[in-house]
Parts: C-alpha cells; structure tokens; sequence
C-alpha cells in the first residue's frame, strides 16, 4: 500500500502516459502492462534498478523479475544500493559495467563454428 500522495504522484503519470488511470480505466492499464505479455521466447532482459528510487518503486521491477524467471525468460535483475533514479557517479559505472557484461554474457553471438580441413 502506497502513501497517499505517492498513489496521486503515480495516477498522474500513468494518467499523463496511457490518458487514463487504472481506476478509470484497468482494461487499458491492463492491456499497456508488461506483465500480462511474458512468455518464454522473449529476449533477455536486464532490470537495473536504485533502492532509493523516489520516483519508481523498486517493488514492480522485483515483481517483473520473478515472471520473467517463472516464464524461463533470461532475466538479470540488479539493485543498486543507495542509488535514485538515474545513475550517476560511481552508480552510474557500476550500472556501465551491468550493462557491458550482460551484452557479453547474454546477447554476443558465439563466433562460428570452423569446419576441420
């Protein structure tokens, strides 16, 4: 359960972003939900996310996670401590390296297979 303002600040934005809130609208809200089109041949997925985010809660990004997973979807999901929205500094060159190491872990392409002579 959110706070009450923090419930307002996010009917707003998703009032602003779909033109509709979930209250007025929970088809809509529904239907633009990341969570209702997971299955298992979706790509990997790499979920950063700050612990002190004052805008996005870190929970949904916990949730997404675990159908990801549930659904046998590559998933890396990681938290970075003490970080807001938006990484910057030293979180800003962790996140980098998260980002360069799950390119290299899981979308490079394996070169290709050389035919003995």
């Amino acid at each position: 359960n959110m706070p009450r303002l923090e419930r307002e600040y996010v009917q707003a934005v998703v009032r602003n972003f779909l033109g509709a809130t979930p209250d007025a609208d929970p088809d809509l809200c529904r239907r633009a939900s990341p969570f209702n089109y997971v299955t298992v041949d979706d790509a990997p997925m790499l979920l950063l996310h700050g612990t002190k985010d004052p805008l996005v809660s870190i929970e949904p990004s916990k949730r997404f996670s675990e159908a990801l997973r549930k659904a046998d979807v590559a998933v890396d999901f990681v938290s970075i401590d003490g970080a807001g929205h938006g990484f910057e500094g030293k979180d800003l060159v962790f996140a980098r390296d998260r980002v360069r190491e799950f390119f290299a872990l899981r979308l490079a392409k394996p070169p290709p297979a050389v035919a003995p002579k």
